[in-house]
Order: structure tokens, then C-alpha cells, then sequence
């Protein structure tokens, strides 16, 4: 029997699927570092000014700046948290 034409073929896509493999590893370390995030990675700031906008009775100034400057608090804890 002769040899597959197409070994060459088979043994390259291994080659890529092992250097593709190999090369993915790191990225799971990064993504698991970052998982900590997923919550405020999931916001979506125009569904939060929505819920603001349909209250029966309109935020405040006072509790409109208290909100600001909860999310500042925030903000700068989570800066804390991010990795270098």
C-alpha cells in the first residue's frame, strides 16, 4: 500500500492544533483573574438611566448626587482590585 499523499497535510493541522493549544493556556489564567469582574463587566449603563427615567416619582438632586457618589466608591474600590 502506498503512503496517504496527504500526511503532510495531517500532520501540519496537529502541529497548528498543539502550537493553537499551547498558545490558549495563558489566556485562561488571565480570564480567570479577571472573573472577579463579571458583574460590572455585565452593566449596561442605558438600562440603568431606563430604570432611573420610568420611576413614578423622578431621582432627586440630593439622591442623584448620593448615587454619583456611591459610584464613584465603587469605582475606586474596583480600581484597587485590577491587577497591574
Amino acid at each position: 500500500m502506498l503512503p496517504d499523499p496527504d500526511t503532510w497535510l495531517w500532520e501540519a493541522y496537529e502541529r497548528l492544533k498543539t502550537a493553537l493549544t499551547t498558545a490558549i493556556e495563558p489566556l485562561e489564567a488571565y480570564r480567570q483573574t479577571f472573573r472577579q469582574f463579571e458583574y460590572e463587566h455585565g452593566l449596561d449603563p442605558n438600562k440603568y438611566m431606563r430604570v432611573l427615567d420610568e420611576r413614578e416619582e423622578p431621582i432627586d438632586a440630593e439622591e442623584l448626587r448620593a448615587d454619583i457618589y456611591e459610584k464613584k466608591q465603587e469605582e475606586a474600590k474596583l480600581k484597587e482590585k485590577i491587577p497591574e
